[in-house]
């Protein structure tokens, strides 16, 4: 089923780009998720992190926040997310992912960006030749693998991103709150994630289908 985005005018007077000529870091990593790149992975999902300073927040006398683009180096999308929501500015991808190396939130193969709430989320992908179905199975018995999570999803949902079909898994893992959205257009597939403490799954999976509505296939 497809999501409109509620759009408030008022918030999108301005857009900060973040993409291959340049990436506006405002600190050093902040992962409520798993193992940074610059550190040696963890073996659970999460783990404890560095501290960074986090985007400043919204005043309520003061201008919105800009709207925050992410244009990936790596992965065929950009991105754009209401200011208010991120809290740790986004890092990118140094590497394109293979399809079979473990992946970790915040490692070289991840675009990442902290959203409020002490909400985790990041990307990945690679170019696949099964359908969307067995793509989100695929990545499912992956994360379980990787991070000892469940085979199965509590609860799924067929959701459209970007214009493209997409399916939702959301399951909890470690004592967190895991959502998965899988989607795929011209042979590509991505990953889409978010790790957060345990809250109402149907809001958090809103508010994560809200945020991601922006999603613009570049392939």
């Amino acid at each position: 089923m497809g999501h409109e985005r509620r759009s408030d005018p008022a918030r999108r007077t301005r857009r900060v780009a973040i993409g291959p000529a340049g990436i506006i870091l405002v600190t050093s990593l902040l992962v409520a998720a798993c193992g940074a790149a610059a550190a040696s992975p963890s073996s659970a999902d999460v783990s404890p992190s560095p501290a960074a300073t986090p985007m400043p927040s919204a005043d309520p006398d003061a201008s919105p926040l800009a709207d925050v683009t992410v244009t990936s180096k790596r992965y065929p999308y950009t991105l754009t997310v209401p200011g208010d929501a991120v809290a740790i500015a986004p890092t990118l991808a140094t590497a394109a992912w293979d399809g079979t190396t473990r992946i970790d939130s915040a490692d070289a193969h991840t675009d990442w960006l902290g959203f409020e709430g002490d909400r985790t989320f990041f990307i990945y992908g690679a170019p696949i030749g099964t359908s969307l179905a067995d793509f989100a199975a695929s990545s499912q018995a992956q994360v379980a693998e990787w991070h000892d999570c469940p085979d199965t999803p509590e609860s799924t949902a067929d959701v459209t991103v970007g214009g493209s079909p997409g399916r939702l898994h959301l399951f909890h893992c470690q004592g967190l709150l895991v959502m998965k959205l899988m989607t795929v257009a011209n042979g590509f597939g991505l990953v889409l994630n978010q790790i957060g403490p345990d809250a109402d799954p149907a809001a958090e999976q809103a508010l994560l289908l809200d945020r991601v509505a922006d999603l613009t296939w570049t392939n």
